[in-house]
């Protein structure tokens, strides 16, 4: 038995988790089910995704500042729909994606180096 589309997540899809473990992520593996406390972010043409992306993540803080319920906290849906952002240009919104991508690639990359301490 196939699910509709909308309940897949494919490779490169821009997902929310929004119960408990609260961010943005772009799903990076083969087609699979997504969990219900996921939402998949369908965008226009007009936002790009990784700059997209990069303001969720820098928005956790406001997102998560209002959360509903008492033994598993959560953003409604209702919030993240209501969400009103101003965006640059869409070759903006690219420079600025590709910016913090590659500043995120540097953190991991010295995050990694073994950490020695020279007296």
């Amino acid at each position: 038995m196939n699910l509709p589309f909308k309940n897949y997540a494919i490779d490169g899809d821009l997902l929310y988790t929004w119960a408990t473990a609260f961010g943005p992520h772009i799903w990076k593996g083969p087609k699979v089910i997504y969990h219900y406390h996921i939402w998949k972010l369908e965008i226009g043409s007009e936002l790009n995704k990784l700059f997209l992306m990069f303001f969720l993540v820098a928005d956790k803080a406001e997102m998560t500042s209002n959360l509903n319920g008492s033994t598993m906290v959560h953003i409604t849906k209702g919030n993240m729909e209501n969400k009103s952002i101003t965006f640059p240009s869409l070759a903006e919104q690219k420079k600025i994606g590709i910016f913090f991508a590659h500043l995120d690639n540097l953190i991991t990359l010295h995050q990694r180096q073994p950490f020695s301490l020279n007296i």
